[in-house]
């Protein structure tokens, strides 16, 4: 738990020190006068906890045989995911320890969520804090090849919003080599564009809301359209019954999601399109979330759309007064670092004990 908090420290502090202005004693909120050389600190710290963990997560195991036992005479071209066996191939050539594919892919996914996360993000230094307690870091240490994807469909996240649908598909298809559940991401460019109080998002929770409590009837019927593609073979795992996750999960990002809808008007006062479409991408998440309180398998496409509140909950922060703004930070700051404190403590993920073990020099 140590080197956990230590990390928390180090990326948040650098991250802060990267939007300082020190000689004139201001904060920037201009994401190209940041301090490049602190977000380099904070990213080597995030990228070392990760690519150096040991036994740590849930599928760590999986990884290991995935990288010892088939990346070394697979043929990427004949695999589901071809561009995350084509890099674990390529890898094996420097080394057949598999903490090379977990360094590797470590720096990948941090190197391009944060430089995103830089480059859109009203505050910087909770973003990154965020990023960490929301659980969303430690998530990335389960699931690398999906974790890949979401990176790389987040680093295009300029085209999602400007509606550039050519550009923003060169993201997809590059994120669907890695996971194959980054198909998603397609219809999802065409459901988040319109207004966040729109039918159309409301006949979608609606949807969500019947999925959610009519679990059995749902599954009854995805079954009935996927049963005979590529894609039935999960329906003993998402069958009526499952685990469904922790419900704190669900109101971590429901509570700022509330807020946002409540005070629209602040968050987005010009309705500016591209402030919808982040919101509408964390209503699609939170919507989600609710209904892997029925079974946890759901919770895995979450990956695709958690980054999207490292956006809206600094927005949040910023809505009003300064008095409250400052408030409203330090309430979301202790909130989530409880929040985080207490998942890892519970074993949630497999992160907790964590073991820091260089086996690769």
């Amino acid at each position: 738990m140590q080197i956990l908090l230590l990390n928390l420290g180090i990326v948040y502090i650098c991250s802060l020190f990267a939007t300082m202005n020190f000689k004139r004693g201001t904060f920037e909120t201009d994401s190209k006068n940041y301090n490049t050389l602190f977000i380099v600190f904070a990213l080597i710290s995030l990228i070392v906890v990760s690519g150096f963990r040991y036994k740590v997560g849930t599928d760590y195991a999986q990884y290991s045989e995935i990288y010892t036992v088939f990346a070394p005479d697979c043929n990427p071209l004949e695999e589901p995911e071809p561009g995350f066996m084509a890099l674990c191939k390529f890898l094996t050539n420097f080394s057949m320890d598999p903490q090379i594919m977990f360094l590797v892919t470590a720096a990948i996914t941090n190197i391009l969520i944060v430089f995103t996360i830089k480059k859109y993000s009203t505050k910087f230094e909770l973003s990154m804090f965020l990023y960490i307690t929301t659980f969303i870091y430690y998530s990335t240490m389960n699931g690398l090849r999906q974790w890949m994807a979401s990176a790389i469909v987040f680093a295009g996240y300029k085209y999602l919003i400007n509606r550039d649908f050519k550009k923003y598909m060169v993201f997809v298809l590059i994120a669907l080599t890695m996971h194959s559940s980054a198909i998603v991401m397609i219809p999802v460019y065409f459901v988040v564009n319109n207004d966040t109080f729109s039918k159309k998002n409301l006949l979608i929770v609606i949807g969500f809301v019947a999925a959610t409590f009519f679990y059995e009837k749902f599954a009854d019927i995805l079954f009935g359209v996927i049963g005979n593609t590529s894609y039935g073979h999960y329906e003993e795992v998402m069958a009526p019954g499952g685990n469904g996750v922790n419900p704190l999960r669900f109101a971590v990002y429901l509570a700022p999601l509330l807020v946002s809808l409540k005070y629209h008007n602040k968050i987005n006062p010009t309705n500016d399109r591209k402030i919808d479409i982040m919101i509408n991408l964390c209503v699609l998440d939170t919507l989600i979330w609710m209904l892997a309180m029925n079974n946890v398998f759901f919770a895995r496409l979450t990956f695709y759309f958690d980054l999207y509140f490292l956006f809206l909950i600094p927005r949040i922060v910023s809505m009003d007064t300064k008095s409250f703004n400052r408030l409203a930070y330090y309430t979301v700051a202790c909130g989530y670092f409880v929040f985080s404190y207490m998942l890892l403590a519970s074993g949630d993920s497999w992160i907790i004990p964590y073991t820091f073990n260089i086996t690769l020099f």
